[in-house]
């Protein structure tokens, strides 16, 4: 921090937060000397890269990480922001519940992606579901008792928290180049936002399937 003297941890709002007051977005507000200009391929403008460090807030640097300031001044890292959830306001990441499938249920899921959804409680309040998308392996059947099985199995080796409250099966998961789900790009499409940064997927077509879900 000494070095980079104006690294923030910032709220949902976008406000400081001051030491032991929780976790936040890992963010600087400044430039700094190792700053990239942009990324190889990118465009003259730096879109990939803008797009990737800059779209949360314009003019800070979001490094897509959890931390927090202790009571010393040193930071904490806890994980990847856009990898977790915060359905009735509780933390849990998704490497969690991959895990578990991963563990436990590779005979029917191949790969799988989990992202929150916003939503309205009936009073108003505003929440976040957890939506799990399974890509299902080849010739294997896929249907409610498949789904209350992945319920059951997150439920037992996780915690309720980590139970999804839609399960849904999807033909492709979008990934990067280098195979890593991209759970951000996801989101943003179930939701009707635009993802700038296509180009950086291997398989950006895959994408168009999330669009044209429809919500009841």
């Amino acid at each position: 921090r000494r070095v980079v003297p104006r690294i923030q941890i910032l709220d949902d709002h976008g406000n400081p937060l001051p030491p032991g007051h929780g976790p936040g977005e890992l963010s600087c507000a400044q430039p700094f000397a190792s700053q990239p200009l942009r990324f190889l391929n990118d465009d003259e403008r730096g879109s990939k890269y803008r797009g990737a460090y800059f779209d949360l807030r314009p003019g800070v640097w979001s490094h897509g990480d959890f931390a927090e300031v202790t009571h010393s001044g040193g930071v904490v890292i806890l994980g990847r922001s856009d990898a977790t959830l915060n359905p009735g306001g509780v933390r849990i990441g998704t490497a969690d519940i991959y895990g578990v499938i991963e563990r436990e249920l590779t005979d029917l899921v191949a790969d799988s992606v989990a992202v929150g959804r916003p939503v309205q409680l009936p009073d108003g309040t505003a929440d976040v579901e957890v939506v799990l998308f399974v890509q299902v392996r080849e010739g294997v059947a896929f249907g409610a008792e498949e789904v209350q099985r992945i319920k059951a199995t997150l439920r037992s080796e996780a915690s309720p928290r980590h139970v999804p409250a839609h399960v849904i099966q999807t033909p492709a998961i979008p990934v990067t180049a280098n195979g890593k789900k991209v759970e951000v790009a996801v989101r943003k499409a179930i939701a009707g936002e635009e993802v700038k940064n296509r180009g950086a997927l291997a398989n950006p077509d895959s994408l168009d399937w999330y669009y044209a879900l429809k919500w009841h």
